[in-house]
């Protein structure tokens, strides 16, 4: 299996299976997209930056008005809370809401059991081979990223 197969099969995995996560818990289902948006707008208020459209796009590497779009689902299902700039009613902030908030929180806890399964049939060497191998891949791609 190639190693885009083999990412590709991953990815199609742990969105399938997170979803599964997601609904039991009474969510609706979740493009690994969205998702990603959801984590941004988290991360950016974690940082202490606001979660601007222009914010949220630099984050994610991608236009605005494909951020201007996200945002309208994402305020559609409730997973995030508009806040009107009381200087500028034409500017706005982004916040997780409860609902985000709780995504957020059965999302770190399946990547937790993912982790384990994912490493589940290798032997601690194994383990510690993937992870370098993989940090090197990482640490390329982000490289070219940044140029």
């Amino acid at each position: 299996m190639t190693i885009f197969k083999s990412l590709d099969t991953c990815y199609k995995f742990f969105n399938r299976q997170l979803n599964a996560e997601f609904l039991k818990a009474g969510y609706g289902e979740m493009t690994f997209n969205s998702y990603q948006y959801l984590i941004a707008i988290y991360k950016l208020h974690k940082d202490g930056d606001r979660a601007t459209v222009t914010e949220i796009a630099n984050r994610l590497s991608v236009k605005k008005s494909s951020v201007v779009e996200m945002v309208k689902t994402l305020l559609k299902h409730e997973y995030v809370i508009k806040k009107e700039n009381l200087n500028d009613k034409r500017r706005f902030t982004l916040e997780l809401s409860d609902k985000g908030f709780d995504m957020m929180k059965i999302e770190a806890a399946f990547s937790e059991k993912m982790i384990q399964f994912f490493y589940d049939p290798l032997q601690p060497e194994e383990v510690e081979k993937f992870e370098e191998i993989l940090g090197k891949v990482a640490h390329h791609l982000e490289e070219e990223v940044f140029q």
